[in-house]
């Protein structure tokens, strides 16, 4: 994966939204929100079993500076992955 820009992130999230700003916060109402320079990676499966290093979901956050809720946007969604990279494995 090439490497994340926070900027991008923040620019193609407030892109996709209504008024082309990020929404208020679903808990407390904030208006203000930062992100991190960095994205998780979320595992995804089908044996609630087991717990295995496998395929995943890339996704940028947000987080109110009010109280603290994360969102997770897919990166996939936003075009950030390079090409042939994809969210899933491809089921």
């Amino acid at each position: 994966m090439a490497s994340f820009e926070a900027d991008e992130f923040i620019e193609r999230v407030v892109g996709r939204m209504p008024d082309s700003r990020v929404p208020t916060c679903p808990y407390c109402g904030g208006e203000k929100f930062t992100t991190l320079g960095k994205f998780v990676s979320l595992l995804i499966g089908d044996n609630l079993g087991a717990l295995e290093v496998g395929p995943s979901v890339p996704a940028g956050m947000i987080i109110c500076e009010n109280c603290g809720y994360i969102a997770l946007f897919s990166l996939g969604v936003l075009g950030m992955l390079p090409d042939g990279e994809a969210d899933t494995d491809g089921k």
